[in-house]
């Protein structure tokens, strides 16, 4: 009951788990197996709270082969490793806006193609999945702006050089 929550939302029957051993309990004079239960027992899991988010999510040895973390949830790395991929990016732009110079907040910076017809790909679109040698070709295509300047850029405001 700890594990699921069970009070917290309406049981789920499930007929195979009774054969192969899973936890039950009953309701209503009703042998009752709670699918997230019956899945962590059998299936080895366990379930964690993340450091960084506090949302709960489940672990296994398996999943840490794929990447997943024992201290934060998958959303959680993501947004971390998508994080430190744009800020290299910014680092080897300059780090701050082409036009005005801004460097105060890395989400107020974005990428700006100078040619449109040489874009192989959308520097945000990606994230962090883009191998650092291919980034750093689409980079050199690109003026790091501020939004404001990359507004205005597109306005037809500010010409870049």
């Amino acid at each position: 009951r700890e594990i699921c929550g069970f009070e917290s939302r309406p049981p789920y029957f499930a007929s195979l788990a009774q054969a192969k051993g899973a936890p039950f309990f009953y309701y209503n004079n009703v042998r009752v197996f709670c699918a997230l239960t019956y899945y962590l027992h059998i299936g080895g899991f366990i379930m964690d709270q993340c450091s960084r988010c506090g949302k709960q999510y489940v672990y296994s040895k398996e999943l840490r082969k794929k990447g997943y973390s024992k201290t934060i949830c998958n959303t959680c790395r993501v947004t971390v490793a998508r994080t430190k991929s744009k800020q290299k990016a910014v680092d080897y732009k300059g780090g701050k806006c082409e036009v005005c110079g801004y460097d105060k907040c890395l989400s107020a910076l974005s990428f700006h193609h100078r040619d449109p017809a040489t874009k192989e790909f959308t520097i945000g679109a990606k994230g962090s999945s883009i191998a650092w040698p291919r980034l750093k070709k689409e980079l050199d295509k690109c003026a790091l702006l501020c939004h404001n300047c990359h507004s205005e850029v597109h306005a037809g405001m500010v010409i870049l050089g």
